[in-house]
């Protein structure tokens, strides 16, 4: 995670969480398996939502540069 901070340059908090499914959670048909996948996404969409409501305000909003100066610094 280091790694991919460093050359993305973030330089606020990185929020992770996975979920794991067993294989027997999946279903097989076509059509199950969209449903499936879609209330998959449901969750995940309310996952981020919910980080996304709760957290503090980031930055300024402006984009950081590699040398540490925001865009539009003077």
């Amino acid at each position: 995670m280091s790694g991919l901070r460093r050359r993305l340059h973030l330089t606020e908090p990185v929020v992770l969480d996975w979920w794991h499914h067993e294989r027997w959670e999946i279903p097989e048909g076509d059509l199950e398996r969209i449903a499936w996948l879609n209330e998959r996404w449901r969750t995940l969409d309310a996952w981020v939502a919910s980080i996304v409501a709760n957290r503090p305000p980031l930055g300024d909003g402006r984009p950081e540069m590699t040398d540490g100066t925001r865009v539009g610094n003077a």
